[in-house]
């Protein structure tokens, strides 16, 4: 996992379900972006990607990709 991806959890029993959450969907978006394509930790619990030389189009199909994806996942 990328170090900016990691994730300091809280004491509770809410910020341990927050991790598990943002880790499998890094994991998901890793599996799906080309190697070109890079994602970020943009704040607590955004993620950002770039992919560079892509088109609006293409983007956004795979946004559509990436949200079909979590929502079939078993995140918790």
């Amino acid at each position: 996992m990328h170090p900016r991806l990691s994730y300091v959890p809280n004491d509770n029993k809410e910020g341990l379900q927050i991790v598990a959450v943002v880790k499998r969907i890094t994991n998901i978006l890793q599996e799906t972006i080309r190697v070109s394509d890079s994602q970020e930790r943009y704040g607590g619990e955004e993620l950002a990607l770039l992919l560079p030389q892509t088109e609006h189009a293409q983007a956004h199909e795979l946004a559509e990709r990436l949200r079909a994806l979590v929502e079939a996942s078993s995140i918790m």
